[in-house]
């Protein structure tokens, strides 16, 4: 399913939970007063039929799984610090989670009278986070309010940080072996690398972009259309030296890796435009986007952590 339509999905599922909150009077005795409130939240079955059984299984149960990844807060003793989160008890868990009996459909199977989940936004999030592949979900329950515009900006944006660490999964296989069959890392990496960036080498590129960190790899700082190229490359080499049955020599593994990053390199420039060696982003290291993205969920956290469905 495209990201429109999951973004048109998830507002489709959302519901207003009317509620009432009793405060006292400021001038008068222990009358109540009674202020119209509204709670977000989205339903089990609703998410599990967006977004599939590999995300919100009903095996178990539902609640089993949400309370699997639902984490509460916990305050520092510095107040001032990074909120830190904790497995949740059953307080704060049912706060956010609450079971309601109607007629829902799981895939197409239909269910009269069953128990259903409805949860908060808080909640919802928390489950997001469950899976880097869920990325636009949890920006979406980060934000809201947001536009599809604001949040497909913000996807592309942050999605770089799951994919460089899926990145650095393919280049510890790759590694792994260069390692078992005596490569030369450097030369190895030279003879790949720099046919990618169209002849630069990383250093030629860190002094052209004015790059300070001399040590940081080159593709902390590349846009998420290089990160897939490089990561689509190392797949498609992998599974080749793992066809051979891991009898392949260095040169002909950096033959093949060679031919499947310039492959990667003219798909690149041909459908998006796009050059490896000008999608690189000097003042935005993917670990100053983690920082930005821990510094919008600690916000989040103190605003909706305490926000009870009921």
């Amino acid at each position: 399913m495209s990201n429109t339509n999951t973004f048109e999905k998830l507002n489709l599922f959302k519901h207003n939970i009317h509620t009432i909150n009793q405060s006292p009077e400021i001038f008068n005795s222990n009358i109540p007063t009674q202020d119209n409130q509204y709670s977000e939240c989205w339903r089990y079955s609703d998410l599990h039929n967006l977004l599939g059984a590999d995300f919100f299984p009903t095996s178990p149960n539902m609640d089993a799984n949400v309370y699997k990844h639902i984490y509460m807060p916990h305050t520092p003793n510095n107040k001032r610090g990074k909120i830190e989160l904790v497995p949740s008890d059953a307080t704060f868990h049912d706060a956010h989670v609450v079971p309601i009996h109607h007629s829902f459909t799981l895939g197409v199977v239909g269910y009269k009278n069953a128990t259903d989940l409805e949860l908060s936004r808080y909640a919802c999030w928390c489950l997001m986070r469950q899976s880097p592949n869920l990325m636009f979900e949890r920006l979406y329950f980060l934000h809201p309010n947001i536009t599809y515009f604001e949040l497909y900006k913000a996807n592309t944006e942050f999605n770089r940080i799951q994919l460089r660490n899926l990145l650095s999964t393919y280049e510890k296989r790759l590694n792994g072996i260069l390692y078992r069959i005596s490569a030369n890392f450097s030369l190895f990496n030279h003879e790949t690398n720099r046919p990618f960036f169209g002849g630069y080498t990383t250093e030629e590129l860190r002094d052209m972009y004015n790059i300070k960190s001399k040590s940081a790899p080159i593709f902390d700082y590349v846009g998420p259309l290089t990160l897939m190229a490089r990561i689509n490359a190392l797949d498609k080499t992998i599974r080749a030296y793992n066809r051979t049955g891991h009898t392949m020599s260095a040169n002909d593994l950096s033959y093949n890796l060679w031919q499947d990053l310039i492959s990667e390199r003219n798909n690149l420039v041909y459908s998006h435009q796009t050059y490896p060696e000008g999608d690189i982003l000097p003042n935005m290291p993917v670990q100053k986007l983690q920082r930005q993205l821990n510094n919008i969920e600690q916000n989040f956290i103190r605003e909706y952590a305490n926000k009870k469905l009921r």
